[in-house]
C-alpha cells in the first residue's frame, strides 16, 4: 500500500530536527558591572553594534605629602629642626667667647707672657735705640734664677722700680724711648700701664741711689738718660745719667739674687757683673 503522500500537509504531525542546523538563542542584553576601583558607563558603538564600557578614574584628591606622615614622624622632625637651629644660633657664640676666655686666661695667669718682637729693627744704623720706639728693658746677666724685667708698680703702689718676672702686658714692663730735643743719643724712658700717674724713669738727687718715677722732665738732668752701647754685644746698653748727679753714682743697676731682692738704684760703674748692662727688645 502506498504511503500517503503528506508533503502538501499543512499541518504536519513533525518536523524532524535538522542535524546542521545550530539551535536559535536569542540575545540577552549585558548588564554594566561594578568594579573595584571605579564604575563604567555604556557606550553604544554604532560599527558594531555591541555594549562598551569606559573606565572612569577614582576622583579621590591627592594629599600633601606632609599630611600623609605619621604625627610621631612629625614631632621627630620637629625636634631635630629645633636641635638644628639651637646649634646653628649658640654654637659659634660659645666657642668665641670660650675661645676669648682661654686666651683671657693664659695671658692673666702667666706672669711671664712677653708679646713677640716686631718685624723691625730693634736699634738704629748706628746701634742706638730707635726714637719714639718702644722697648722692654732686661738686665744682661748676673741675675739667672730671679726676676729679669724692668718694671714699676701700679699708681696705687706710688713710683717703685722693681724687678719682675716677666711682661704681664699691663704696660709697666713697657718702655718709650724718646730723644731729649736737641740732644744726640739721650732720652726720656717713659713706662706705660700708667695713665694719670707718674711715668718718667728717673734718678734721686744726690747722695741717694733711688730710682723712682717722676711726672715729667724737670730738665735737672735725672730724667735723661744716656744709652752707651756695649762692645761686642748685640742690644746691651749702659743707661746712665749724664746731668744732675755730678759726683753720685750714674749707672742704673739692679741688686743680685741675694735674698731675692727686686731692688733697682744706681751704681757708680759697670762691674761686669752684668746687673749694670741693659737688654732693649723692641716691641712697638
Amino acid at each position: 500500500m502506498q504511503k500517503p503522500d503528506d508533503s502538501n500537509d499543512p499541518h504536519p504531525l513533525y518536523h524532524p530536527m535538522k542535524p546542521d542546523e545550530p539551535d536559535f538563542k536569542p540575545t540577552l542584553p549585558q548588564e554594566p558591572r561594578d568594579m573595584k576601583h571605579g564604575k563604567y558607563e555604556a557606550e553604544n558603538v554604532a560599527a558594531v553594534n555591541t555594549t562598551q564600557y569606559t573606565t572612569i578614574p577614582n576622583q579621590t584628591p591627592k594629599q600633601n605629602w606632609f599630611v600623609r606622615l605619621s604625627r610621631r614622624t612629625k614631632i621627630i622632625a620637629g625636634v631635630i629642626l629645633l636641635i638644628v637651629i639651637f646649634v646653628a644660633a649658640f654654637v659659634p657664640a660659645y666657642l668665641t667667647t670660650h675661645n676669648n676666655n682661654d686666651a683671657s686666661t693664659t695671658t692673666g695667669s702667666s706672669n711671664t707672657t712677653t708679646k713677640p718682637p716686631p718685624d723691625r729693627p730693634n736699634v738704629t744704623a748706628a746701634g742706638l735705640p730707635i726714637n719714639n720706639a718702644t722697648y722692654r728693658i732686661t738686665v744682661g746677666n748676673g741675675r739667672n734664677g730671679c726676676n729679669q724685667f724692668l718694671s714699676v708698680a701700679g699708681c696705687s703702689a706710688g713710683g717703685t722700680v722693681d724687678m719682675y718676672s716677666g711682661d704681664d702686658n699691663s704696660g709697666r714692663q713697657e718702655w718709650l724711648f724718646t730723644l731729649v730735643e736737641g740732644k744726640t743719643n739721650i732720652y726720656n724712658i717713659v713706662v706705660g700701664g700708667r695713665s694719670g700717674c707718674s711715668t718718667f724713669l728717673s734718678s734721686s738727687p744726690c747722695p741717694s741711689n733711688v730710682v723712682t718715677l717722676f711726672g715729667g722732665d724737670d730738665q735737672s738732668g735725672r730724667q735723661q738718660w744716656f744709652a752707651n752701647p756695649i762692645g761686642n754685644t748685640t742690644n746691651h746698653f749702659n743707661l746712665m745719667t749724664v746731668t744732675g748727679r755730678a759726683g753720685c753714682n750714674q749707672f742704673l743697676s739692679t741688686a743680685d739674687c741675694t735674698n731675692s731682692s727686686n731692688l733697682v738704684d744706681m751704681f757708680d760703674v759697670d762691674d761686669g757683673s752684668g746687673r749694670q748692662r741693659w737688654v732693649l727688645t723692641r716691641i712697638f
